[in-house]
Order: structure tokens, then sequence, then C-alpha cells
């Protein structure tokens, strides 16, 4: 593979980091007020995964050149990532070592308004400098809806004395062309992002409890070294979900800006399963938010499905927090979605036992699903 064309332009209006990976021409804009690092660093994250699937050579062709300290930590990434995925194979690269530079002072966390970054900002509060924002990842980016976003979190961001960094990227489009699976890949854009401002620490949050974590691209164990002799990156302690809640329900401002929703990029639906888990959590805690619809808690509980063992983690969460509460309710409609869901699991788990997966193989070979083909951190056979 091959990274080159490395350039840091500016207009009236923006700065811009562009590169091409193999043809593709990846781009990270900021405002014109914001600092970028001339690097090839941020093209490195983004195409990490691909070059693994890939294996051989990933050339630099740039004089800028490559921190040190990350090309050391490249190689302990990939003993990560392959022990992970052992279809993956061993990435040599071929770069310039970069001059030492020195970090812009602060630190930053990376915002969106839901509970793991609302719960990280609320902790780290007093040292939090810098809220950044990535568009061009989960929502096909509306020029209205993202004006909005930005003003309401240049004025929340402005509030509380902190510094708002938008950032806008087409690495979406740069994941769905080379078919990755972004469900492994969403944590290297903050990776990218990160190396491209340059600022001395990055708190990341976190998405799963310790006794919950498998392999993923936002994990900590692989993001402190994600970083290089100018920034550090830290992730965020992993706890429940409802006990972040707990962390942020007597933080005003922090449950007035609360977004979960995956439909809507502005408000709250309150009918997905994210608005779903998080009015549930709130009911039975005993709080709420104007910011997440909760007229109908329960129907929406009833009609809320588990469909992987990642959804049923926040319904595992919201039973233990509804015991614990004494929500009989709650906890009954919790309990019988997770039996139904376990007894989905029951065949798979027979044909896996008694006939070597039998059954799996033909329902592929006669469905032939789409992410059978894409590149994740996980192999295939681990997927579904």
């Amino acid at each position: 593979m091959l990274i080159d064309r490395v350039t840091l332009t500016e207009t009236d209006d923006e700065r811009e980091l562009s590169g091409y990976i193999d043809g593709f021409r990846l781009f990270i804009r900021v405002p014109r007020d914001v600092k970028l690092v001339a690097s090839p660093e941020p093209f490195i994250a983004t195409c990490f995964l691909e070059a693994l699937s890939r294996g051989g050579t990933l050339q630099v062709d740039s004089d800028l050149g490559v921190s040190p300290v990350l090309q050391s930590n490249l190689d302990t990434l990939q003993l990560i990532y392959r022990e992970w995925n052992h279809d993956f194979k061993k990435v040599t690269l071929e770069c310039a070592d970069a001059e030492p530079r020195t970090g812009i002072p602060g630190v930053a966390t990376m915002y969106s308004a839901g509970v793991d970054s609302a719960y990280t900002f609320v902790r780290h509060y007093q040292d939090i400098t810098h809220l950044v924002r990535i568009f061009g990842l989960d929502f096909n980016d509306h020029p209205d809806e993202t004006a909005a976003i930005v003003a309401a979190d240049r004025s929340y961001a402005d509030e509380h004395g902190k510094t708002y960094i938008p950032v806008r990227t087409n690495m979406r489009v740069y994941v769905d062309e080379r078919n990755i699976d972004y469900a492994s890949f969403w944590g290297f854009p903050l990776y990218a992002v990160s190396l491209a401002l340059g600022i001395e620490q990055f708190i990341f949050p976190s998405s799963y409890t310790y006794s919950e974590l498998e392999p993923a691209s936002g994990h900590p164990l692989t993001d402190p070294l994600w970083a290089n002799e100018q920034i550090q990156i830290e992730h965020d302690v992993c706890i429940r979900r409802s006990d972040k809640l707990r962390g942020i329900i007597d933080s005003s401002h922090a449950m007035e800006r609360l977004h979960v929703c995956w439909r809507e990029p502005v408000d709250n639906c309150g009918t997905c399963s994210k608005c779903v888990r998080t009015a549930v959590a709130l009911r039975v805690l005993g709080a709420r938010t104007d910011a997440i619809p909760d007229d109908n808690v329960l129907e929406g509980l009833r009609n809320l499905n588990i469909n992987d063992e990642s959804g049923l983690t926040f319904f595992v969460d919201n039973l233990a927090l509804a015991e614990e509460r004494g929500d009989d309710e709650v906890a009954r409609l919790l309990r019988k979605e997770i039996a139904r869901y376990r007894r989905s699991k029951i065949i798979p788990e027979l044909d896996h036992l008694f006939l070597g997966g039998m059954l799996r193989r033909l329902h592929r070979r006669l469905r032939k699903p789409q992410w059978l083909s894409t590149i994740g951190l996980t192999p295939k056979q681990r997927r579904y």
C-alpha cells in the first residue's frame, strides 16, 4: 500500500490535511483558527486495518516522516491485532523518521453528547480544555443539521470555557469503498484526528465494561499505543452504562445536551434502541431529561429486541439496575427478552457442538451475507 501526496492547505474558512491512500484522497478539515499537524500519521491510522488484511509493505512516500515512537508502537499494535484476527498479515512500514514535535497544550476529549462522552466530560471536567466532534462518520451529513449541531456544541463549549473543534472528514466513504467493517473501524478515526490535531493529551470515552471487553478499535489495550512524542491517549474507565448515567444525572448541563439517537442527528427520536435503553435506565434511576422522550418507555421496551451480543450487554446492565432499584415491571420485561434471545442461540450452539457448524456454512452459502467479505478485527468465522 502507498500513502503519498500528504498536503496541508488553507482556505478563507478551513485548514485541510489531505493525502492519498492507494489513490483515494482522504481529508481532515477544521476551522482555520485550529492548527493541524502536517504528518502522514493520520493516514496510517486510517488505512491500518486494510494494510493488515493485505500484508506486505506500507510505504509512506513523504519527506514529513513518521514518529519513531509511533513506528515502535505499530509493531506492538500489529501483534495485538494479529492475535485478535489470525487472518491478518505482517505489515512492514517504509518511511522516514519525523523530527520531534511539541504537542499543543491542552486536554481534549471526543464529544458526541452521548452517555459515554458526557460521562467522560463530567468526570474530567476540570482538566478538559477541548471538545472535539468528528462529522462524516455516523450520519449522512446534511448542511443544515451539521450547522445546528455545531452551533449548539459551540455554545455549550463556550458556556463552560472549553475550546470546541468540529472536524470534517470523508473516512466513511473510504471505509465503504474499501469494504471495511465499520463496527471494527470506528476507533481509527479518533486516532487519526488525534494525531492530526496534536493536542498533548486525549481522553477517549469508553464503550464497554472491563468484563465485556473484546477485540475492538476503541480498547484500553490499544488506544494508548496510537500516540507519539507529541500526544498521549487515555482510554477512560470502563464501567457500566447505568453507572455512567448515575454519574451525569446531577449534571444539568450534561443531561440537557444528552443525545443518544442513531436515527436523528439533532434530536432524540425516542423510539430507536439507544433512545429506549437510555429512557429505561433513567426511569429506573428516577431521573429524566427533556432531551429524551419518555412518554411510552414500557411500550418501547416491549417492542425492543436484542439482535446481538452487544445489545445483550445493555439489557443485562439495565436488568441489574432494575433489580437493584426494585423496578419489577421493567425487570420482568428485560428478563423476557433476554430469555428469548438466549433461546434463539440454542440451535446455532447445537450446530456448533454436534454438526461442526454445517448449518452455519450452508446458511452462508445460500444467503451470501455481505459482511463475509468485509475487513474486520475478528476472523470472519467468529462473526455472527
